[in-house]
């Protein structure tokens, strides 16, 4: 049967990446393709219009010359009729070349060329034409020379006849461009592959851990996918540290209530069979007392643990004395430090005053005191002074930290030799930091810990 959550095979994802990478690209393509023909088609389209205007203006200029240069050579032996003739003789010839077609008209209004098949309505609509629908490229030059007798020489070209050349650029550009979406499409393919590699690594690679806790491999791509990687492999090594450390917590609890309750039993057993009596049955009772006061601090520190991370919303702010304050937690330790029958001694001016939860400082201050009472061979010394800030060590003279554990004493369900449940140490770290503080351990120079904390 499986469980929950249990799979034999990877997710499948709704949508592959290497398929929206690839869609992506085509449409880019599609839409870039689009773009760059229509704004080639309008360029190309007023670049010619403007150009052949530019030279059919060019053009009318070189014909006004030509009349003035045959003027000159026939002079004035040639009636009106006769000149006109001679200047559009050579038209004809200019307008099958050009493939345009030229209208000149005479000083009196008249079209004197062609002779056929133009008025005047005829160029107003060949004229409005051109402007609005790009039919034609229609050009009328005023001839500035006095002499000639002609008003006005106006050229008209197809717009079809200028677009033959337009029309092979696009052909070309178009193949061109599809040469290049070709070419484009088969790279990104290969790129998209390439950039997939990682993800499908390290879908893999989770796959694997979550199925046999297999180590997550890092896939080197020098990219952000290899830093998530990197990312993911950190998590779960850190997920692995605290399914180890829960599971030892776990053994450590059960241990932990197993042996006081099995002495609560034994000396209850004996008080009540009568087998202890005088001086024997106050120790017995103390040993009872001591011993539920234990068991009392493994189950809150079972029940922080399951509200730990709501703690940081919770704080509410007064201003305490410390004083009254540590005063306080002692008496709820006291107990345990009566059965270890150690002597507590608290260093501290009761005009002090700090800003914190008075709960949640009191639980620092049982916590430490507890951890101290199970280490500390005779006494146990709080002291609190202050100067830019509030100063506070609880000290014990007790055999004190081995080499390197001052570093791990706060992690969480880290046990120690005479230790609790492996949490109180962690809570009471978290609690200072939340008051804005801060907490380290030391070894004492002569002997025992230190917790010093500044506020």
């Amino acid at each position: 049967m499986k469980l929950f959550g249990d799979t034999d095979t990877k997710l499948k994802p709704k949508k592959s990446i290497k398929k929206r990478l690839l869609l992506y690209v085509f449409i880019i393509l599609f839409v870039t393709y689009v773009l760059t023909t229509l704004t080639y088609t309008k360029l190309s389209s007023a670049f010619i219009i403007e150009d052949t205007q530019s030279d059919l203006q060019r053009i009318a200029e070189i014909l006004e010359k030509n009349f003035i240069i045959t003027i000159e050579r026939t002079g004035n032996t040639l009636t009106k009729r006769a000149r006109l003739l001679k200047l559009v003789s050579d038209v004809e010839i200019f307008d099958e070349f050009m493939k345009t077609e030229t209208i000149i008209i005479s000083d009196e209004g008249e079209i004197i060329y062609p002779l056929r098949g133009w008025d005047h309505t005829r160029l107003k609509r060949i004229e409005e034409e051109s402007k609005s629908n790009r039919s034609f490229v229609y050009v009328a030059y005023d001839v500035v020379e006095h002499t000639l007798p002609i008003e006005k020489i106006i050229i008209i070209k197809r717009y079809e006849d200028l677009t033959i050349l337009s029309r092979v650029g696009t052909r070309a550009f178009v193949i061109s461009f599809g040469f290049s979406v070709i070419l484009t499409l088969i790279l990104g393919t290969l790129f998209s592959q390439k950039m997939y590699k990682p993800i499908e690594k390290l879908t893999d690679s989770l796959v694997a851990y979550r199925a046999d806790k297999k180590p997550v491999e890092v896939y080197t791509s020098h990219d952000e996918i290899e830093v998530l990687a990197t990312e993911f492999k950190t998590m779960t090594e850190a997920l692995n540290e605290m399914d180890l450390r829960q599971k030892q917590f776990f053994q450590n609890s059960s241990h932990e209530l197993k042996t006081p309750l099995m002495s609560i039993q034994g000396y209850a057993e004996a008080i009540k069979d009568g087998i202890v009596q005088g001086e024997e049955l106050n120790d017995s009772l103390n040993v009872i007392i001591s011993e539920s006061q234990r068991l009392k601090n493994i189950v809150d520190d079972i029940i922080y643990i399951s509200k730990i991370d709501k703690i940081k919303d919770n704080l509410e702010k007064e201003e305490h004395h410390l004083y009254a304050l540590i005063e306080d937690a002692k008496e709820v330790v006291k107990p345990l430090i009566v059965a270890n029958k150690l002597s507590f001694e608290l260093i501290c001016e009761p005009g002090i005053v700090i800003l914190c939860d008075y709960e949640k400082m009191k639980r620092i201050f049982i916590n430490l005191i507890s951890n101290a009472s199970r280490y500390a061979k005779e006494k146990i010394v709080v002291t609190v002074t202050k100067k830019d800030a509030i100063y506070i060590d609880v000290i014990d003279d007790g055999p004190g930290f081995e080499p390197g554990q001052e570093e791990i004493i706060f992690d969480r369900f880290y046990h120690g030799k005479k230790g609790g449940s492996g949490i109180g140490l962690s809570l009471t770290k978290e609690l200072v930091e939340k008051h804005g503080g801060q907490i380290y351990a030391v070894n004492n120079i002569n002997y025992g810990a230190i917790f010093k904390m500044k506020f």
